[in-house]
Parts: C-alpha cells; sequence; structure tokens
C-alpha cells in the first residue's frame, strides 16, 4: 500500500507533533472565519451583553429554581399588573373558548357509516357533553393555559371520582406546577428529571406528584415530611410550551415580557409621584431679579416655608421676594408612546398583538386591526392542534374506556376505537365583517372549494346538528302554512343585488379596497 500524499506531492506527516501542529492551524482558521461573524465575535462593546449566555442543556437552564423565580415573579405581576392580567386571561378566553366540542364519525369495514353508527356517534357525543359539564372542563382548560402563561405550565390528572353526579365517574384533577417534584429519595436517578420520569427513549412514563401544595399552610408543611405519589404518564395531562428539544418542565409564557412590564409600572409610578408633587404646588418664591442674599431690604425667609393661600384674596411678598407658578413637567408628551411601545413589545413574546394587550383599539384602521388578528390567530390555531394530541384527546380516550364499561349495551355493537374518526369543533374568532365573511362563504360554496361541514365546524358548529335543525324548522314552517326561510324573497332579492355589484371595486369605510375570498385569510380569522 503506497503513502499517503498531501497537497505537495510529499508524503504526509502522522507523527503527534505534526498532528497538534495540523489541528492547530485548523483551530486558528476556524478563530478567523468565526470572527468574520459579528454575532461570534466578542469585544469589550458587547462581552457584557453576552456575559449571561451559556452552554446549558434544556433542563439544565431551567431548573427548578430558575422557573420557581420566574413562575412566582409571573404571578405577582398578573395579580399587580391589569395589563399583564389581561394577557393572560385573553390568551386563555381566544384559545379554549367554552371549550372543544366532540364531532365523531363512527365508519364500518366498509369505510361507510350507516344510520345506526351515525346515531351511535350522535350519542357518544351527547353523553361526552353532559359528562364534559359536569366536570367543568371548559374551566379546567382555561386554567391549564392560564397557568401556562402565568406560571410555566400545569397538570391534569385523570382519576376516579365516586361523587360525580354522571355515570361516568371519570374527573381531571388539577395540579399546579411546583406540586410535581422529584422525591429526595430519587435525586440521583438519572431518569428522572424534575419531577417526569422518563425512559430510555426520553419519553415520559410517569410523574411524582405531592400529596399537598408546597405553599399552603397545612400541617403537612410543617411536619416538613414530603409525601409523593407516582402516577402513570397515560393518566397525567402536562400543558406547557416547549421551546427545547429534550425540554420536560416550561417557563412563563411572558417570561419574555416580565422585565417589560416591571420597567412600565415604575415608570408610570415615577410620571405619577411627579404629577402629584407638581399639582400640590401652587408656586415657588424665589429672590427678585437683580437682589442679592447682601442686600439689607430683603425679608429673610426659611427654606421651604409654607405659605397658606385663600381662593379669591390679594397677595403681598415679603421685600425682595418673587412668585412664580410652578411648572409641571410630567407626564411628558411622550409618556403614551412610551407605554404603547413597552405594551406592544410585551405582546409580541405571546403573539399577542397591541389591541388585545391593551384592549383598546381606537389608534387602528379597519385594515390594521384585521391584519394584526391574522397571525394572533394562525398562533391558537397551531397551538390548539398540539392541544388536542397532548390533552383533549387522551381525555377522550379515557373517557371512552371507562365508559365503555357503563354504557356496554351501546359500546359492544361499535367497532374498536382505532377505527373512530373524530375531530374537535372551537370557538370560532368573532367576525370583523360578518356581512363579507357570509359572502365569501357563499361564493366558496358555489365554485365547490368548501364544504358545509367547513364551514359550520369554522363557526364551532356541528353540520350534522344544523342541517337538523333546518329540517325541523323547515318543517313546523311548512305546518303553519309559512314559507322557508321566511324572509326568502328579500333574501333572493338581496343577494341578486349584490352579484350585480363589481366585487373588486368595493371600499371599506378606512378607503381600503376589499377582495373577499380572494384574501389568504378570511375575515374571522379562518384559512383560505
Amino acid at each position: 500500500m503506497g503513502k499517503i500524499l498531501d497537497a505537495s506531492g510529499q508524503p504526509y506527516e502522522t507523527t503527534e507533533a505534526t498532528l497538534r501542529r495540523r489541528l492547530s492551524e485548523v483551530s486558528q482558521r476556524n478563530r478567523v472565519l468565526m470572527s468574520k461573524i459579528d454575532a461570534a465575535s466578542s469585544t469589550d462593546e458587547n462581552s457584557k451583553h453576552w456575559a449571561q449566555a451559556d452552554a446549558f442543556g434544556p433542563n439544565a437552564a431551567l431548573d427548578p429554581a430558575t422557573r420557581a423565580r420566574l413562575r412566582n415573579r409571573g404571578r405577582y405581576e398578573t395579580i399587580n399588573n391589569s395589563y399583564c392580567k389581561g394577557l393572560v386571561r385573553s390568551l386563555a378566553y381566544d384559545f379554549i373558548g367554552t371549550g372543544p366540542r366532540l364531532q365523531l364519525s363512527i365508519f364500518d369495514q366498509n369505510g361507510e357509516t350507516t344510520e345506526p353508527l351515525e346515531k351511535a356517534a350522535k350519542t357518544i357525543e351527547q353523553r361526552y357533553a353532559k359528562w364534559a359539564r359536569a366536570v367543568r372542563l371548559g374551566h379546567k382548560y382555561r386554567l391549564m393555559k392560564k397557568a401556562s402563561a402565568r406560571d410555566g405550565g400545569s397538570f391534569g390528572v385523570l382519576e376516579t371520582y365516586p361523587a360525580l353526579k354522571n355515570p361516568v365517574k371519570l374527573n381531571v384533577r388539577m395540579f399546579e406546577d411546583e406540586e410535581c417534584e422529584t422525591p429526595f429519595e430519587q435525586m440521583t436517578n438519572p431518569f428522572i428529571v424534575d419531577g417526569v420520569e422518563l425512559d430510555s427513549f426520553r419519553e415520559p412514563v410517569a410523574y411524582w406528584f405531592l400529596t399537598y401544595h408546597p405553599g399552603e399552610l397545612t400541617f403537612s408543611n410543617v411536619s416538613l415530611v414530603r409525601r409523593y405519589v407516582r402516577v402513570p404518564a397515560e393518566r397525567v395531562l402536562h400543558w406547557y410550551e416547549q421551546d427545547r428539544i429534550g425540554q420536560v418542565r416550561g417557563i412563563p409564557e411572558i417570561t419574555a415580557s416580565l422585565p417589560l412590564f416591571a420597567q412600565m409600572r415604575r415608570y408610570t409610578l415615577a410620571t405619577i409621584i411627579a404629577a402629584e408633587i407638581a399639582a400640590m404646588l401652587a408656586g415657588v418664591m424665589t429672590t427678585a431679579e437683580g437682589v442679592t442674599g447682601a442686600d439689607e431690604t430683603i425679608q429673610s425667609v426659611d427654606a421651604f416655608e409654607v405659605f397658606d393661600l385663600v381662593r379669591g384674596s390679594l397677595l403681598t411678598l415679603p421685600a425682595g421676594r418673587d412668585a412664580k407658578q410652578f411648572s409641571p413637567e410630567q407626564p411628558t408628551t411622550n409618556y403614551p408612546d412610551f407605554k404603547r411601545e413597552i405594551l406592544n413589545e410585551a405582546g409580541r413574546g405571546a403573539g399577542a398583538p397591541l389591541n388585545v394587550i391593551t384592549g383598546n383599539s381606537s389608534g387602528y384602521n379597519f385594515s390594521s386591526a384585521r391584519l394584526d388578528f391574522v397571525p394572533y390567530v394562525r398562533g391558537h390555531t397551531i397551538d390548539r392542534d398540539d392541544f388536542r394530541t397532548v390533552v383533549a384527546d387522551k381525555v377522550f380516550e379515557t373517557w371512552v374506556e371507562e365508559g365503555a364499561m357503563v354504557y356496554s349495551d351501546l359500546f359492544d355493537t361499535l367497532p374498536p376505537m382505532e377505527e373512530w374518526t373524530w375531530s374537535w369543533n372551537w370557538d370560532s374568532f368573532y367576525s370583523l365583517d360578518p356581512e363579507k365573511d357570509a359572502r365569501a362563504d357563499d361564493i366558496r360554496l358555489r365554485d365547490g372549494t368548501t364544504t358545509y361541514a367547513e364551514i359550520y365546524a369554522a363557526y364551532g358548529q356541528d353540520y350534522v346538528e344544523q342541517f337538523n335543525q333546518m329540517a325541523r324548522e323547515k318543517k313546523l314552517a311548512e305546518k303553519l302554512g309559512l314559507q322557508y326561510p321566511l324572509l326568502a324573497e328579500a333574501v333572493m332579492a338581496a343577494d341578486e343585488k349584490l352579484r350585480s355589484e363589481p366585487e373588486d371595486d368595493e371600499e371599506d369605510d378606512d378607503g381600503d379596497a376589499t377582495r373577499h375570498h380572494r384574501n389568504g385569510y378570511s375575515l374571522n380569522g379562518r384559512h383560505r
């Protein structure tokens, strides 16, 4: 076998000294290349800014002490800052709404549905809805979203509750973030990370929960005896925002906004104090122009001496003194702009536009409000899909397991659950222009680019229920001798008028041309 030659044709040296020299050359060359990247270079100017950057793993960076500090500060700011509290509440209300509603379809072996299967699916939907109301499932889902935004995460444990007023005794028991922690005797177990027990694939297999809240003033806390219960992962709902691969616990979604909220509150309080002091002072007394302290005619006045003024009175001053009105300097004209920019930045981390975090759209025109709402709605749509996988589907699957024992006469006649198909109907986002949305839906139905099922689902409704309701209304109207729809002639006339109008040249109140269904998104946030 011949020798390996280098680029110059000489034998390639493999001595230890040569290898070290070549490694040093490569390292030096890499340093030169990296120095051309501004973010990778260290200078006297940016060294302080990047001083806190580290190479910790996802769980080491978010250790229990760090998460506890962020969790406590998130709760403190939320309870004391109306903007922060409004943001957390809006995120939960817009994300969960009244809660997802089950829409179930069951097919036979041929992939077709029959009337008995449709009836069974509708019965399951109704019984699941009654159970969800009994356990206040929508309320608990909203708590989970609030906790994710404010605390960093929350847990729900699926357990049996005999006192539940429903044939299915399944219950969702809520736990706060700090109630899940690693027992002291398991601290050396490398497969338990902050209360989450993992397998060799780094997937959760169990969670360790305290039998009491560590922050409550109970006898269990005073006794210094911590008792835990181990719950299998298939019975646990854990909702949090995951940003890194391998991250098993979360931090508040408003973490990046906490310093901004603190800055805004400090500046607001300082502005109010300055304005209050200025408002309390009617004026100040100064030495008259051209008079010095050595002048014998000047009358001595003690520093900060207070003089009472009577409304509507004349005023004389001590010799050598002038009175001037106190000029307030706060709030400055830039104060509203400062708060607006701070709140705009604070909402960005949570994906909320300015009018959501402030609850005020007075500075918006119609098109701006509509455009800002699109990424906000899209973010919730993506998170809802994750929530379905992590929480909603797991709850329904567990309910079916227990419901099959209670309603055996119903479930024994159905195919296995693996062959079922279901979806969740969420509350729709309120339309900014219902008339244009309705026209866009009508156009897409006519050209075959959508279905009634898709449209009704976007509005959080079940198309089967709506069709059945329309059939009942039509039957009753015919029985009473009424036309159906009741205003059919007026509707047809209005539709004919709309079709005769140009579609692309219509102007909004703010002068923006509308394009109806040609827009990428409809006005209620539904993707087209």
